[in-house]
């Protein structure tokens, strides 16, 4: 008998989002990645039936706060804070077991100790997701400019990234055109690319 259809929410994510988008001292990082979780809500790509499907929701929840953490560093914003893969998915408790399984038997790697294990099988998976994570995102904030703008704003306190206004958004897209900020908006523009770090 299949499993009815349930959905992980913000409210299901919003306590291991205080840790996963932690970077600014007093910035609008968790704001973002609410308005971030909402698309892939809207889109049905957090609805699940299994614990499979569960761990692949979980690892889109996971994408978002790797691309977040990506988009500060190649827009020069932030350098530093790599993905924390293995203490995330502890943060949302991913099972080892589910993480196996939907990683297939097709993934190796020479790394022998569980944590290394899990940050390869993580990664692998969210690089998997990444683009359709990105299209969603691109949809739901209605335009790769609005979606670098959401992006770029995220360093100061008290602002929406979801509903900026007018001057706001023409200040991120169009005042002090540094090197950082055309090569964050060349990065999203690129489709929010795997960095190396």
């Amino acid at each position: 008998m299949a499993d009815a259809q349930q959905k992980v929410t913000w409210e299901d994510l919003a306590g291991a989002a205080e840790s996963m988008f932690d970077i600014w001292l007093a910035g609008s990082e968790v704001e973002w990645a609410k308005a971030a979780w909402g698309v892939p809500e809207r889109k049905g790509l957090s609805a699940y039936s299994g614990d499979i499907e569960r761990t692949r929701v979980l690892v889109r929840f996971l994408a978002l706060a790797v691309m977040y953490r990506e988009f500060c560093h190649a827009s020069g914003l932030e350098e530093g804070n790599e993905p924390l893969y293995g203490d995330w998915a502890e943060t949302l408790e991913i099972s080892p077991l589910r993480l196996g399984q939907l990683v297939g038997s097709e993934f190796e790697v020479s790394e022998t100790s569980e944590y290394d294990l899990r940050e390869h099988a993580l990664s692998n998976l969210v690089n998997h997701v990444r683009g359709e994570v990105f299209n969603a995102l691109v949809e739901g904030f209605g335009s790769i400019s609005y979606l670098f703008a959401s992006l770029w704003v995220t360093p100061r306190a008290g602002i929406d990234p979801a509903d900026l206004d007018d001057e706001t958004l023409n200040e991120a897209l169009n005042d002090e055109l540094t090197g950082e900020k055309l090569e964050g908006f060349a990065w999203v523009e690129q489709g929010m690319p795997s960095v190396s770090w």
